[in-house]
């Protein structure tokens, strides 16, 4: 019994080691893998490093461009303001004289009633013209 007691730890014996062996190349491999991923990893850090000094760089690029949109666009609206300004005091010109051209209109229209209501009606060159034609 002693021998098959023997063979039986032996085969016991090879079947561990032969698992512990996978297991320490797994961890090998494993290991290996690691470093090579990490420097992989540290390749793409770099490289998204740069992309991202890339990407501020155009971003400042960008706000400088938007600062001198807004710019223009408070030069333009002061710009329409301005316009804005001398339209309404254009306009404020145009109704002060048709205000003065009606008020003076009334008060042409009331003198000659004034005189009509005097005088009598008054005839015209050409009434007077149309009545001798007649």
């Amino acid at each position: 019994m002693n021998e098959s007691q023997d063979l039986v730890t032996k085969k016991y014996l090879q079947e561990s080691f032969k698992d512990f062996g996978e297991t320490l190349m797994k961890i090998f491999v494993t290991k290996d893998e690691l470093k090579e991923t990490r420097q992989e990893l540290k390749k793409e850090i770099r490289a998204n490093k740069k992309d991202v000094n890339i990407v501020k760089a155009d971003l400042n690029i960008v706000k400088l461009e938007i600062q001198e949109m807004r710019q223009e666009n408070r030069s333009a609206k002061d710009e329409i303001l301005r316009s804005n300004a001398k339209l309404l005091k254009s306009n404020d010109n145009i109704t002060k004289l048709i205000l003065r051209g009606e008020a003076e209109r009334a008060a042409t229209t009331h003198r000659m009633d004034r005189i009509e209501s005097d005088f009598g009606p008054r005839i015209t060159v050409l009434e007077e013209a149309h009545k001798q034609c007649n």
